[in-house]
């Protein structure tokens, strides 16, 4: 006869285990509840939509694509000088919702995201680490900046001596420390 142990567990008909009295189905997803659970103001959460969503999304593209077809063919009969079917003409007067998952802003382009390179390259020579919190909202922060802000230098070269930004051009010159140039 076998004695159980303390952290021994119990099984219902179901495959549900029971430890230290709570239910859980998956001892796995418990095990990785615990050691996540004090993280997780790190994590992103996606709280993902249920399936009436989707079928509601799913039903609203479908009026859409109606609506718009119902113009199209109202348009066409009406250049063709045939008078449409008012039910047709009904269904093309439908104002269409607008969908709230468009982007509306124009889309920024930058050099530095044209490849994962560039974007090392920039990381790299400008000391941009995501390793710790403060880190990666500085290094985002930097990163938006150059983003909005194209013709800002990337690279900044200082000076040796006074530790002064050090202006670009053919020759990189500090402009405080007389004589010195890299």
């Amino acid at each position: 006869m076998r004695k159980k142990g303390a952290n021994s567990r119990k099984r219902d008909s179901k495959g549900i285990s029971n430890v230290d009295g709570k239910c859980h189905k998956n001892p796995v997803m418990h095990r990785l509840g615990e050691i996540i659970g004090p993280m997780k103001s790190s994590f992103i959460v996606a709280h993902l939509r249920d399936r009436t969503f989707a079928q509601a999304m799913k039903e609203r593209h479908a009026e859409e694509v109606s609506i718009n077809l119902a113009k199209v063919r109202c348009t066409q009969m009406t250049a063709a000088g045939r008078v449409p079917d008012p039910t047709l003409q009904a269904l093309a007067q439908k104002p269409i919702a607008q969908d709230e998952t468009l982007d509306t802003e124009e889309s920024l382009f930058s050099e530095i995201f044209d490849t994962r390179q560039t974007f090392l390259n920039l990381c790299q020579g400008n000391h941009y680490q995501f390793d710790q919190l403060r880190r990666a909202k500085h290094s985002s922060m930097m990163v938006l900046y150059f983003l909005s802000t194209p013709g800002a230098p990337k690279f900044l070269s200082t000076c040796s001596r006074c530790n002064r930004e050090i202006l670009t051009g053919s020759r990189f010159l500090c402009r405080s420390c007389e004589g010195f140039e890299l």
